[in-house]
């Protein structure tokens, strides 16, 4: 995934115009629609400013994905040791498996959640 493909990300998800995207990278919309296209002139701004606006909208694992150029790493991974730190290996196995089962790029966070919240119910009995 590359910067370019997290802003296209962003607009679809968020339902942005690239007026909205340039406002959150501090840039103007024409360097936003050349930095999409792939013809980037200034790329700084534009690349900290869909980074900051993805860890802020809820693609964190999908900024981190790009900041470290990794493709085995899956997003719902990255995501739920991101939420939860102290994660085990159970439930990562439990998430990478829902991820399978629903054919999703990234499970939303929602979901994440419920599956580690379940896994830790099932362990303490309650």
């Amino acid at each position: 995934m590359t910067i370019s493909d997290l802003a296209k990300l962003l607009l679809e998800k968020q339902r942005w115009t690239q007026q909205r995207l340039s406002k959150e990278c501090g840039t103007s919309r024409q360097n936003v629609q050349r930095s999409i296209s792939g013809k980037p002139r200034k790329k700084k701004g534009f690349y900290i400013g869909v980074l900051s606006a993805a860890f802020r909208y809820g693609l964190e694992a999908e900024a981190i994905h790009v900041i470290t150029g990794s493709t085995k790493v899956l997003q719902s991974i990255v995501r739920a040791v991101i939420m939860y730190p102290d994660i085990t290996q159970e439930e990562l196995a439990e998430i990478r498996e829902a991820e399978k089962i629903t054919h999703m790029d990234s499970l939303p966070s929602e979901v994440i959640r419920s599956i580690v919240a379940a896994n830790r119910e099932k362990k303490t009995g309650k």
